[in-house]
């Protein structure tokens, strides 16, 4: 805990960071596709606002099962930007995938799942990804965020 008394820097506020003080700096390379921080940030900031208005929010157990790296990451991020507490799975063929279902509030997937009837499960599909798009990174409105105290829980590993 920093002598103010906050918890360290988040993922987010890392990223933020970087963003601002070297947007070009490379953060992220995926097969042929590479992402700066600056390009990682705005998607962040997008995404974050479209998981909030979904209604993610502080101490939701967030689930993500996605083939890309990129997408993971993002999802992660901005879901614990959020307050949540968040988990990876394979999204297909995971042996864990009832118990990690039996954990969570929400399941953002780019294969269709069915986890329990309580669970809110997205898709990851060109609609999901449309809606992210669509919004306007530049949005002057206030960036809903949490920073998390460093007795509250923010990823679950297994």
């Amino acid at each position: 805990m920093s002598l103010s008394g906050r918890p360290p820097p988040t993922t987010f506020e890392a990223i933020e960071a970087i963003a601002l003080n070297d947007p070009g700096r490379l953060a992220l390379v995926q097969d042929n596709q590479s992402w700066t921080y600056q390009g990682v940030y705005s998607d962040l900031l997008r995404l974050v606002r479209v998981l909030h208005s979904l209604g993610v929010k502080r101490g939701d157990r967030v689930a993500v099962g996605t083939g890309g790296l990129q997408a993971a990451l993002l999802l992660l991020v901005a879901a614990e930007n959020l307050g949540a507490v968040t988990t990876c799975f394979l999204p297909q063929n995971d042996p864990d995938l009832d118990a990690v279902f039996g954990l969570v509030d929400w399941v953002f997937s780019d294969t269709p799942q069915s986890p329990p009837a309580r669970v809110r499960s997205i898709t990851l599909d060109a609609a999901f990804v449309a809606r992210i798009q669509a919004v306007d990174a530049a949005d002057p409105a206030p960036l809903p965020r949490v920073a998390l105290q460093l007795h509250e829980p923010q990823r679950i590993s297994r």
